[in-house]
């Protein structure tokens, strides 16, 4: 069972329906229901906002957006910082942009510390009749597992200069090609207050460089974690739902969906620059 603000939980047991809050329109939430979204937030590092219909949706995102900071700039967002995730046309080596799998991931893990978003919210329009199922897994658990059965492999991944990560795709914006040198999948020195900011990435539209040797085969053995149902809740997105998560313990993923269905996602990418919010986890007993 997840303590307070641990965002440590076991995914056979956390049940989806249990992360969901529903309200009527955003705006018009009460002190209550946002107080029971933000103690979801901090205790899983997910949770489920449903909304009511409405006829302009991307506006109860954005309304939404307002709980969590500032908008973060993404190489595909408009002026409000809105990526619409579906199969679009001039975009084909970026994967969320296709209808094929999105790997266990971290938002923003090519971008500089200062850069990376603290929050990402992922809002469903249409959903597709077959695939697209969303996956979660807990960064705080992997955390656990490598201290108990691998810490040597744990110590590697903690090490500051343990990868280096680039875009492999040009892009259309101003992060088209980018990339870090030097990170830390568990860093504990970005958040303070003995917390641990987990970032990840692993798949073919990003080059890494993973330093020293050993190294490469302990990032594997997280990817495997990740990877494995037991250690996932997976769910699919109804429409009128936002999925909200905290990006510096979770990561998540989404399967191939039918292509030419018309699914459609809305994702919105914050600063987390709100006093309710609390991110990261405490490194595990």
């Amino acid at each position: 069972m997840s303590e307070v603000n641990d965002k440590l939980w076991d995914a056979r047991t956390l049940k989806p329906e249990s992360l969901v809050v529903e309200v009527g329109r955003i705006g018009d939430m009460t002190e209550r229901q946002t107080a029971k979204m933000y103690e979801l937030f901090n205790r899983y590092g997910i949770c489920i906002v449903q909304h009511a219909p409405s006829p302009e949706p991307v506006e109860e995102l954005v309304e939404l957006g307002k709980l969590y900071g500032n908008s973060v700039v993404h190489d595909r967002a408009d002026a409000r910082g809105l990526v619409v995730v579906a199969e679009l046309q001039g975009y084909g080596e970026f994967v969320g942009a296709s209808s094929g799998p999105h790997l266990m991931h971290t938002g923003g893990t090519f971008m500089e510390w200062k850069d990376v978003p603290k929050v990402v919210l992922l809002q469903c329009e249409t959903q597709s009749r077959i695939g697209g199922q969303s996956m979660i897994s807990s960064g705080a658990a992997a955390f656990r597992y490598l201290k108990h059965n691998d810490p040597k492999a744990l110590e590697l991944l903690m090490d500051p200069q343990v990868f280096s990560i680039r875009r492999s795709a040009h892009g259309k914006g101003q992060f088209g090609g980018t990339g870090v040198k030097g990170k830390a999948v568990f860093d504990t020195q970005r958040l303070g207050d003995g917390r641990t900011w987990l970032t990840f990435r692993f798949d073919g539209e990003v080059k890494l460089d993973i330093q020293p040797d050993a190294a490469v085969d302990a990032f594997d053995k997280l990817l495997n974690f990740f990877n494995r149902s037991e250690n996932q809740i997976d769910f699919k997105l109804k429409p009128n739902q936002i999925m909200v998560c905290d990006n510096t313990s979770v990561v998540h993923a989404r399967t191939a969906y039918q292509s030419g269905s018309g699914r459609k996602l809305n994702r919105l990418q914050l600063d987390g620059t709100r006093k309710e919010l609390v991110f990261g986890f405490p490194q595990p007993s």
